[in-house]
């Protein structure tokens, strides 16, 4: 259980030494990558390894209503895959690395059977040893869908990728520090701490993503200068869970605290949003 003082977040082992398989990046939304993973990319040194799938485009993306510029959700999801396309390359990858699934935001949860054929069968054609997956709570629909998705199809492979989650939503209100991650019990938690170079590709990539960061006809900026400042030093954590761990012994909390903050957290968020709407 936490106490009052500072919970440090560990010291670990590098999330991956020289590498023999492919690596396979799960993003929800375009950004998703850079914010949970990007500097770790741009540091790795077996880059031609990774591969990156979005699997929702940005349609239906409440950040992005449209607007008289903007036609068509498919014009939407034409400009976010632009600015993934930027933001990889800023970290040192390919076009070629990435694939698009062209799922609207906000549909994961409902087509789970889908999506998680579709994976089996990218993972049954083209092999990885790594997995990267969001965390489980990440505090977004689509987010927890595609990593009950991931855990599970992976766990059922013929060879099993190893499977890390990044954090995306760890500032979390409820949490000691306001960061969801100091809650973890340091043996299932691995730091990276991001180098200059890593930081500045980062925050290169971040920059790509416009309709993200700057405010426009596409409606108010999501990521603030602060939040990316703070993402951009990072470190950047990753959870790494062994299948038949129960969930209860991942946290320095008890579970039912844990269910309980975050059944608090999703009501003030859905409150949120339909006040949001209200205002439409």
């Amino acid at each position: 259980m936490v106490s009052g003082g500072r919970v440090p977040l560990i010291e670990h082992v590098q999330l991956a030494p020289a590498w023999q398989g492919e690596i396979l990046v799960l993003a929800p939304h375009y950004d998703d990558e850079t914010l949970g993973c990007g500097g770790w990319l741009a540091g790795f040194p077996f880059q031609r390894r990774v591969r990156v799938i979005f699997v929702c485009d940005g349609r239906g993306s409440p950040g992005l209503r449209r607007r008289a510029f903007l036609p068509s959700e498919m014009e939407i999801g034409a400009m976010r895959r632009a600015e993934a396309e930027a933001a990889l390359e800023a970290l040192g990858l390919t076009r070629a690395q990435m694939q698009c699934w062209e799922f609207p935001d906000g549909s994961l949860a409902r087509r789970a059977e889908e999506l998680a054929e579709r994976l089996r069968a990218e993972l049954t054609a083209r092999p990885c040893q790594l997995l990267l997956i969001p965390f489980r709570f990440d505090r977004h629909a689509d987010h927890e869908a595609l990593n009950r998705v991931g855990r599970h199809v992976a766990r059922f492979l013929f060879q099993p990728p190893m499977v890390r989650e990044y954090f995306v939503y760890y500032r979390r209100r409820l949490f000691p520090e306001g960061d969801i991650r100091r809650l973890v019990v340091p043996g299932f938690l691995i730091r990276e701490e991001l180098n200059r170079a890593q930081r500045e590709a980062k925050r290169k990539a971040l920059a790509c993503y416009r309709t993200q960061t700057e405010a426009g006809p596409w409606g108010p900026s999501v990521l603030s200068q602060s939040l990316i400042e703070e993402v951009v030093a990072g470190p950047e954590c990753f959870l790494c869970v062994p299948p038949g761990i129960p969930p209860a012994a991942i946290w320095r909390w008890p579970w039912w605290r844990i269910g309980m903050s975050r059944a608090i957290e999703k009501a003030a968020l859905l409150a949120r949003s339909v006040w949001r709407r209200s205002l439409e």
